[in-house]
C-alpha cells in the first residue's frame, strides 16, 4: 500500500483491527491479514534520494518544485524505461500526464514532452514550465493594471458625484456600470477639514 498523502497515516496495518467483533469467542475467525505500507511523508527527503526505486523518484518528483519537477521526471522515466513491465509503464504514463497537466500544459504538450522524456531528455517540459511561469505572471500583472485603472475610474466617479454630474454621465466618462456609481454615491465621501 502506497500512500502520499499530508496527513499522518493512522489506519491500522492488520485487517482483524479494522474488524469489530462482539464476542470474543469469534475472534479467532478474523482473517488476519497485514499488508506493507509505504508511507511517503515518513520518508526524510535524505533518505528518499538514498533508496534507489521507482518509489522514492515518484516522491521526489511529487515534491519537486518548478524548478526540479524537469531533473525528477527525467530520472523517473529513466528508471521505468528500464525495470519496468509495460503495464506499469503505461499507469505511470497516466500519472505523469495528470502531474504535468497540474502546471497548465495542455494535453497535445504533454505528449510531446513524455516522449521527450523517453528519449532522455527534459528540455521541453522545463521550457514549457518557464514559458507558462512567464504568461502567469504577465497575466498577474495585466490583472494588476485593471485593478489600478479600476480605482482610479472609481476615484473620478467620487469626484464627479461631488461636483454634482448625473449618474449616466460618469458611467460614460468612466466606463462603470450605473449601480456601481449609485453604491459610490450612497456611501459617505471623505472631505478635507
Amino acid at each position: 500500500m502506497l500512500y502520499n498523502g499530508d496527513r499522518k497515516w493512522t489506519t491500522p496495518s492488520e485487517l482483524k483491527e479494522l474488524i469489530g467483533v462482539r464476542y470474543e469467542a469469534l475472534g479467532k475467525y478474523v482473517p488476519n491479514f497485514r499488508y506493507y505500507k509505504i508511507i511517503e511523508n515518513e520518508f526524510s527527503v535524505n533518505s528518499k534520494k538514498e533508496i534507489k526505486s521507482i518509489n522514492a523518484a515518484m516522491f521526489d518528483l511529487e515534491q519537486a518544485g518548478e524548478e526540479d519537477v524537469s531533473e525528477c521526471a527525467l530520472r523517473l522515466t529513466k528508471i521505468l524505461t528500464k525495470e519496468a513491465n509495460p503495464e506499469l509503464k503505461r499507469d505511470f504514463k497516466l500519472w505523469l500526464n495528470q502531474l504535468i497537466r497540474g502546471y497548465g500544459i495542455s494535453e497535445k504538450e504533454i505528449n510531446k514532452i513524455i516522449k521527450e522524456l523517453e528519449a532522455g531528455k527534459m528540455t521541453l517540459l522545463e521550457a514549457t514550465i518557464k514559458k507558462n511561469r512567464e504568461k502567469a505572471k504577465n497575466e498577474g500583472r495585466s490583472e494588476g493594471i485593471n485593478e489600478g485603472e479600476q480605482k482610479k475610474a472609481i476615484e473620478a466617479a467620487k469626484k464627479m458625484l461631488e461636483l454634482g454630474d448625473d449618474v449616466k454621465k460618469i458611467s460614460i466618462v468612466t466606463g462603470l456600470s450605473e449601480a456601481k456609481i449609485k453604491s459610490l454615491a450612497k456611501k459617505p465621501t471623505k472631505k478635507a477639514a
